[in-house]
């Protein structure tokens, strides 16, 4: 007989192509990377893949394993766009797949140089990435003239274009962001004199929807400046301090599961692993399958769920299988055993379950374990 899942998490078309349209409003001209590594944020790439490809002008994702991944999921839905592999590779044999495969790839060190020049045959298209003051990939302003200078020296290599990514981008007003966008216009603008055709890319979520308020980014809008959307591309925001909401974004996931116990409690009552929560009146529990064996955090101290439309309260730890929620006083016509509980999504925001577990949309969404059931609604 097929599984029973009692945790589902559902992805909605009509979310994702959404929010595709509100980063091409802010893209302009600028061609779009889809970024769909981490299995496409959690909400399973071979889903998501077929949704955006019309809507996409390529799609990056961060290893060489993803890429193979993409690759099948092309053939099988005849899609053709270009992959890019954000991290490059660190093996030769890898980077010869990537040639003959046509993948394209960032390069961020003098190692990856160095196997780059062993390659022969046709030419293996490279973006080179500049280290953004981030310091964490990339070459330095320094030395990335002499990158490019050594891979256009190379038999099988075409440095297409340069890229570089914004550690504080999620903060556009402040000193360091602003330190780092300069750092980038500077050395793109300088790289462009000897190379016109050469493509740029800076743009992440947060950089992509807030440099119209700053203005200080020349390339912006054009069709040689890739933008590379991807949190923003599943409905959560990529700032502390602006909603989803805020950004006219739509969650693309909505995480459930089932009430599988309910019934009542006295005041007094614990709760859970270690007895750590005590019902503070007489009311009803509800215990619901979903822990943090299926991504749910445990370390939350206050969080609720909804289901019905009725507010229920975190009660005690967060097990493995199992977490629990109480309603003070008593419900008629609530919840049973059974019905669906909303973990996130419309009614709950993914970045306010980050919140209560001091943490971030992206770890949320990622952390999904393999046992939740996916589903595709309109």
């Amino acid at each position: 007989m097929p599984a029973q899942h009692p945790a589902v998490a559902e992805i909605s078309k009509s979310a994702l192509e959404h929010n595709l349209k509100v980063i091409r409003q802010h893209a302009g001209a600028s061609p779009v990377w889809g970024v769909i590594k981490a299995n496409a944020y959690g909400h399973r790439v071979e889903i998501v893949l077929p949704i955006i490809a019309p809507h996409v002008d390529g799609v990056a994702c961060a290893r060489f394993n993803e890429a193979l991944e993409i690759q099948t999921l092309m053939q099988q839905h005849q899609i053709n766009l270009p992959i890019l592999i954000l991290g490059g590779t660190y093996a030769l044999d890898e980077m010869q797949y990537a040639q003959e495969h046509g993948f394209q790839l960032a390069c961020h060190s003098q190692e990856q140089i160095q196997m780059l020049k062993q390659l022969k045959g046709k030419p293996l298209k490279v973006w080179v990435e500049l280290n953004s003051r981030m310091n964490r990939l990339g070459f330095l302003p320094s030395t990335i003239k002499a990158a490019f200078e050594e891979l256009h020296a190379a038999e099988a290599v075409d440095p297409i274009g340069v890229m570089a990514h914004l550690g504080t981008a999620d903060e556009p007003q402040g000193e360091e962001a602003k330190l780092q966008v300069e750092r980038c216009q500077q050395v793109f603008a300088d790289l462009r004199q000897k190379y016109p055709a050469l493509l740029t890319s800076l743009s992440n979520s947060a950089h992509l929807l807030s440099r119209d308020e700053l203005d200080s980014y020349s390339f912006q809008k054009q069709a040689t400046d890739w933008v590379r959307p991807g949190i923003c591309l599943y409905g959560s925001t990529p700032f502390a301090d602006k909603t989803a909401i805020d950004l006219n974004l739509k969650p693309v996931m909505t995480l459930k599961s089932r009430i599988v116990s309910h019934y009542k409690i006295k005041k007094g009552e614990t709760v859970g692993y270690g007895a750590t929560w005590s019902a503070p009146s007489d009311g009803e529990l509800f215990i619901i399958a979903f822990g943090y064996g299926d991504g749910y955090p445990r370390h939350m101290q206050e969080a609720y769920v909804i289901s019905k439309d009725v507010q229920l309260q975190k009660a005690g730890r967060v097990s493995m299988d199992l977490s629990a929620y109480f309603y003070q006083g008593h419900l008629d016509n609530g919840p049973s055993v059974g019905d669906y509980v909303e973990l996130w999504g419309n009614q709950i925001s993914v970045d306010d379950v980050a919140a209560w577990s001091s943490s971030i949309g992206y770890e949320r969404l990622t952390q999904i374990k393999g046992r939740v059931e996916y589903s595709v609604i309109e």
